[in-house]
């Protein structure tokens, strides 16, 4: 098996993400279902603009433009508020139950004995690697479904506009993917400060306590800076691209932009590109979001050490 394989993928957390994710397969599929409905309808709200402003542009008197459409407009907005906040508190359920069965497989692996360190792991290390198993019910849903709506909706609405849309946001996702093996290197220092700053508190020496505690707090710097530099990366890039695109066009040296530009059009472009850069953003934050939490996975199973020193040295 490829070593890439290896790092992404260790061994011992397959076998704990399967009997976790079984245990809370009620939970699981409802919250991947609503997920995917939220993704899916949530680009409706670029064909409502698009809709209302060619009302507003068509129309002699703008209150009679749209008012035959309030009705469709409320039930729209009314039912993407209801899914946003039954999404919210559904995940936030099957998060606690996550970190749950996750504590449950720390305590009966260590046949319920835990040493300070280890105790730092059932606070820390479960919720950590809950945000790497929650791409299983919430990010992979969402991408998938949500970047499909977008270029669907797009394609049905102004489909001339598709081609500069997708070369604005896919090259620069590409390069979040550079910072993936700095991130889970700091995340697993981190983990091993955290482990030590609680041995030290457990044993009252303050000395080696206060200074892991700094070295911790650095840790944590390093891998906020990190995940900030990736996501910059993709901003940066998205915006740069734009730009480089409207120079062109204002130069005649292509023609990726329609003729037949509208403000409706316009519009419906704006607001899907930003619905579209958010999934494929999130494909590169849920990348590094795995990467940070292979470290504390790969700490809860019996064999923890010797599968935390393989992820290390990948």
């Amino acid at each position: 098996m490829p070593a890439c394989r290896h790092a992404l993928l260790p061994h011992s957390i397959r076998g704990l993400s399967r009997r976790v994710l079984r245990r809370c397969i009620g939970w699981v599929i409802a919250t991947s279902l609503i997920v995917s409905v939220l993704a899916a309808i949530e680009p409706s709200l670029g064909w409502l603009l698009k809709d209302l402003v060619d009302r507003l542009k068509d129309a002699e008197m703008p209150g009679s433009a749209f008012a035959p459409q309030l009705g469709l407009y409320a039930l729209i907005l009314g039912s993407l508020a209801l899914v946003k906040v039954s999404e919210k508190a559904l995940k936030g359920l099957t998060d606690c139950r996550i970190v749950i069965e996750l504590q449950r497989e720390l305590l009966e692996s260590r046949s319920g004995r835990l040493d300070a360190a280890e105790i730092s792991k059932l606070n820390f290390d479960c919720v950590e690697g809950r945000k790497g198993l929650e791409i299983v019910y919430k990010d992979f849903w969402k991408l998938v479904v949500g970047v499909a709506a977008v270029i669907v909706w797009q394609a049905t609405l102004a489909a001339d506009w598709l081609p500069a849309m997708l070369l604005t946001v896919f090259p620069p996702f590409v390069l979040v993917f550079v910072l993936g093996p700095v991130l889970q290197r700091v995340s697993s220092s981190v983990l091993h400060r955290v482990g030590d700053v609680t041995r030290n508190a457990a044993d009252g020496r303050m000395q080696p306590f206060r200074r892991e505690q700094e070295r911790m707090l650095r840790g944590f710097v390093w891998l906020e800076f990190a995940k900030g530099c990736s996501e910059a990366i993709f901003e940066f890039g998205m915006w740069a691209i734009v730009v480089t695109l409207v120079i062109g066009e204002g130069t005649g040296q292509w023609n990726l932009f329609p003729k037949d530009l509208s403000l409706g059009k316009l519009a419906l472009f704006a607001v899907n590109i930003h619905l579209l850069a958010r999934p494929i953003g999130e494909i590169g934050r849920t990348y590094n979001k795995w990467r940070i939490a292979i470290p504390a996975l790969v700490r809860i199973p019996l064999d923890a050490d010797r599968g935390d020193r393989n992820v290390r040295s990948e």
